[in-house]
C-alpha cells in the first residue's frame, strides 16, 4: 500500500519560482478550492501524474507544463511511503530531471530513462499511468467507468491491483516464444522446402549429367569406330603407296641405268663436233691451197683431189655421227627429265606415305 505524504512544485504551470507544497497525510481529507484558472488541476492532478509518470493528467503538451515566464527550472517532488520505506521522486523540465530517492539515497540511474521509469512503475509503484488514473485519481473530465473500458484495459487494471502482472508478463513471454517458435517453424519449413528444391535440382543435374555421359559415351564409341576406319584406310593407303614407291624405285633404277649407259654420249658428240670443224677447215684449206695439211708439202692435183675426197667422206660420216649423237643427246635429256619427274614423284609419294603414317600413329594414340 502506498501512502502519499506531500507534493511540492515550482515553475510548474502557473506557479512561480518558489516551492508550493501540499501535505497529503495531515488530514484524512484535503480540500483544494479556488475559481477556474487558479491552478487547482496543476496543483494536484497534473503535478502528481507528472511527478510519477512524466506526463500530465490532462491532455496538455509537455512543454506547456513549464512556467511561461521563467521558462526553466520546472520541478515536481513527491514523497510517499511504501513497505516501510520513504521515497522521494524528483522530476523536472528545462533541464530534464528524474530521480528516485529511497530512504535518503538516490537509486542507480545507469539504465535508460525509459527502463528507469519501467523499473519505478513495476517494482516501486506497482501500477502504471492508466491504472493510476482509473483507481487513484478520478477526474471528472476524462474518467471512464470501469465497465466501459476495453477488455484489455480492464484486465490491465485488475492485474495491477491484484499484483498479477507476472501472469501478463508470462503471457507476453509465452506469446513471444510462440511467435519465435512459429517463426522458427516457418524458417525450418523454408529450409526444408529449399532442401527439397536443391535435391530436385541436383537430381535434374544428375539426370542431365547421366544423359550427357551416355551421349558422350556414344560419341566416343562412334569416334572409335570412325578412327578405326580411318586407321584401316590409312594402313591401306600406306600399303598401296609403298607398292607404288617400290615400282617407282624400280623404274628409277632402270632409268638411271639407261642414263649411265649413255654417259659418254656428250663427250662423243663434242669430239664429233670438233672433228667436223677440223675437216671443214682442212677441206676449205685444200680447196684453195694444194699443200698437205699434215706435212706442208705441195700436193699434186690428183693427190689433192684424193685428200679432198677422203676428207669429204669423213665429213659425211662425221655428220651422220653428229645426227645420231643429236638424237642420243635428245634421248639423254628426255631420260634426265623423266628421271627428275620420277624423283619428284618418289619424293611426293614418300611425303604422302610419311604423313599417312603420322596420321595413323595419331589415331592409334587417340584409341589408346
Amino acid at each position: 500500500m502506498i501512502e502519499f505524504t506531500s507534493v511540492r512544485f515550482k515553475n510548474f504551470g502557473s506557479f512561480g519560482n518558489n516551492f508550493s507544497e501540499i501535505k497529503l497525510n495531515t488530514n484524512k481529507v484535503t480540500l483544494v478550492t479556488g475559481t477556474n484558472g487558479h491552478g487547482k488541476s496543476f496543483a494536484l492532478l497534473d503535478s502528481l501524474c507528472f511527478g510519477l509518470f512524466g506526463k500530465p493528467f490532462r491532455p496538455i503538451n509537455i512543454p506547456q507544463l513549464v512556467n511561461s515566464i521563467n521558462n526553466k527550472h520546472c520541478l515536481v517532488e513527491i514523497e510517499f511511503k511504501r513497505s516501510g520505506s520513504n521515497y522521494l521522486i524528483r522530476r523536472g523540465l528545462s533541464p530534464k530531471l528524474f530521480e528516485i530517492h529511497k530512504n535518503g539515497d538516490m537509486l542507480d540511474q545507469h539504465a535508460k530513462s525509459k527502463d528507469y521509469q519501467e523499473y519505478f512503475e513495476e517494482h516501486i509503484l506497482g501500477f502504471d499511468y492508466s491504472a493510476f488514473k482509473q483507481v487513484v485519481i478520478l477526474g471528472k473530465s476524462n474518467f471512464i467507468p470501469f465497465m466501459q473500458l476495453s477488455p484489455a484495459e480492464r484486465r490491465k487494471i485488475i492485474e495491477g491491483l491484484l499484483d498479477l502482472d507476472i501472469l501478463a508478463d508470462m503471457n507476453v513471454y509465452v506469446r513471444g516464444e510462440l511467435s519465435k517458435l512459429k517463426t522458427e517453424i516457418t524458417e525450418e519449413d523454408s529450409f526444408v522446402k529449399i532442401a527439397h528444391e536443391k535435391v530436385k535440382s541436383l537430381n535434374e543435374v544428375k539426370t542431365q549429367i547421366d544423359n550427357t555421359k551416355i551421349l558422350e559415351l556414344k560419341e566416343y564409341q562412334d569416334k572409335i569406330v570412325e578412327y578405326k576406319k580411318f586407321a584401316k584406310s590409312e594402313e591401306s593407303f600406306i600399303s598401296n603407296t609403298l607398292e607404288d614407291l617400290s615400282k617407282l624405285e624400280k623404274s628409277k633404277k632402270e632409268l638411271t641405268s639407261k642414263i649411265n649407259s649413255m654417259a659418254g654420249v656428250p663427250t662423243m658428240h663434242s669430239k664429233a663436233l670438233e672433228l667436223q670443224e677440223t675437216l671443214i677447215d682442212q677441206i676449205n684449206t685444200l680447196e684453195v691451197d694444194p699443200k698437205c695439211t699434215c706435212c706442208g708439202q705441195t700436193l699434186p692435183e690428183d693427190a689433192r683431189q684424193k685428200h679432198l675426197e677422203e676428207k669429204r667422206q669423213k665429213l659425211v660420216t662425221c655428220k651422220k655421227s653428229l645426227q645420231v649423237g643429236d638424237k642420243k643427246l635428245k634421248e639423254l635429256e628426255t631420260l634426265k627429265g623423266e628421271l627428275e619427274i620420277l624423283n619428284k614423284k618418289i619424293l611426293d609419294t614418300t611425303v604422302l606415305c610419311a604423313q599417312a603414317d603420322i596420321r595413323k600413329n595419331n589415331i592409334n594414340a587417340e584409341l589408346n
